[in-house]
């Protein structure tokens, strides 16, 4: 079986073109992949500053509290010492 140069050239153009094909699919994959791990650094850098200000509002909580009751102490002193 001979192929004519038409036919080789139109099997060579058919291969590149599957070849190109294969290559765009890679590059989509990698663009999903990076978007992914974008995604997931996003969503780690939101938890990180979430828990952080949770955080920041507990000690702020924590801080209110121990002056109330530094300042009723006080208060208490400065009633028995009358």
């Amino acid at each position: 079986m001979s192929c004519t140069s038409y036919e080789v050239f139109v099997l060579i153009i058919l291969a590149y073109l599957d070849k190109e094909k294969q290559l765009n699919k890679e590059k989509q994959l990698d663009k999903e992949k990076q978007l992914d791990k974008e995604k997931q650094l996003d969503k780690e850098k939101r938890l990180y500053k979430e828990k952080r200000l949770d955080k920041e509002k507990r000690l702020d909580e924590e801080k209110r509290l121990d002056k109330e009751k530094r300042l009723d102490k006080e208060k208490r002193l400065d009633k028995e010492k009358r």
